[in-house]
């Protein structure tokens, strides 16, 4: 199963399966990520294990006003996972928390968002799809349901 942990350790995540990843270039999520872009995997919260730490949360307002409460390390600081309140049954778990060399590898994002700010030099990810802004949340739940279900994957 894979694994997530914070950078000094006291934060630790056991996750029976992701469900896919997407990007975003927000700018809310560039701030809390200090990189030019989000890489996020998607979970289901029975999929979720926290079996260690207090993670402190922080809630926040994205382009759509809708609110999300980011996870974060209060020893180290990383960013763990998000829940948006319309979604509270999965669980945004921030990529780059996620242990192991390529733990990922089989995950490539199935939509970014906010391309419209991704800087010129960094090319689309091939095949995903691309949204200028942030989607609601059903356009977007109907869009990864979709992508899923064409990758073998159910939600």
């Amino acid at each position: 199963m894979p694994t997530a942990t914070c950078a000094c350790g006291a934060c630790h995540i056991v996750l029976d399966k992701f469900l896919g990843t997407a990007m975003c270039h927000c700018l809310t999520c560039r701030k809390y990520t200090s990189a030019n872009y989000s890489l996020s995997a998607v979970t289901t919260a029975d999929a979720f294990h926290l079996v260690k730490g207090s993670p402190k949360p922080h809630k926040q307002f994205g382009d759509t006003g809708v609110p999300s409460t980011r996870y974060f390390c209060g020893e180290c600081g990383s960013t763990l996972w998000i829940e948006h309140s319309p979604k509270p049954e999965l669980r945004i778990i921030k990529a780059g928390v996620v242990d192991g060399d390529g733990a990922l590898d089989d995950l490539k994002p199935l939509f970014e968002q906010y391309v419209k700010r991704r800087p010129q030099w960094l090319p689309a990810v091939e095949g995903a799809a691309q949204f200028d802004e942030m989607r609601t949340v059903e356009y977007r739940d109907q869009h990864l349901a979709k992508a899923l279900e064409a990758n073998g994957r159910k939600v």
